[in-house]
């Protein structure tokens, strides 16, 4: 039976964290899958270069997607992993984030268009009820779940959906400038390993893998 997804805003922001320590605190081990809403790339990915060249090319064009965008929404699902390579108890959070204004920032109109559809006004919530990027840091910093070497990571997107959180996390809020740099902090983040990307389209420079 599939666990209902918990909308997470402003008001909620500190029982959300509460109840994902609790979760997080059950589990001898404990995958953290994690997937993102963001206003659309503004430009491609180049998948004619050589492979020893395309990472870096590549995080180049991340690195500007990301540093001038603003994150919507941030889903993290936790569920317990089992010794016989099953899962266990599930929970999800869905947080919605307040800075992304149409008007003021950059997007890819088609996406934005496309959460714009008839029946959501979540382009209109967001203004109202909103997380301010800077209180989810804070709550994220003081929790379990970064460096947490019994959480194992996955992904939607890989490293696009890793990257708001590491510029989340930055001082500048910008990505790091070098993609070494940039495997580094994700290899931090998720000391405990990856399990795995559900879509390899932006996952040319991997982090630490689970064998």
């Amino acid at each position: 039976m599939t666990t209902p997804v918990k909308d997470v805003w402003a008001s909620d922001l500190d029982s959300a964290f509460s109840e994902i320590e609790e979760a997080i605190l059950g589990c001898h081990r404990c995958c953290m899958a994690m997937d993102i809403e963001f206003p659309g790339s503004l430009c491609g990915y180049s998948r004619e270069l050589p492979r020893e060249l395309k990472q870096f090319s590549n995080y180049e064009l991340l690195k500007m997607n990301v540093d001038s965008t603003h994150l919507i929404q941030l889903g993290l699902s936790f569920c317990e992993v089992i010794e016989n390579g099953e899962f266990g108890n599930e929970s999800s959070w869905q947080f919605t984030f307040k800075e992304f204004k149409e008007e003021d920032h950059s997007h890819n109109t088609t996406y934005v268009a496309f959460l714009k559809e008839p029946g959501d006004n979540l382009l209109v919530k967001n203004q109202l009820d909103g997380i301010k990027s800077n209180e989810f840091e804070k709550k994220l910093m003081e929790s379990s779940l970064l460096s947490n070497p019994k959480l194992n990571g996955l992904t939607f997107h890989g490293n696009l959906d890793i990257s708001y959180l590491i510029k989340m996390l930055s001082i500048r809020r910008v990505l790091p400038l070098k993609v070494n740099e940039f495997k580094g902090m994700m290899n931090s983040i998720f000391c405990g390993g990856m399990i795995g990307y559900l879509v390899n389209g932006l996952s040319d420079f991997p982090i630490k893998t689970l064998k």
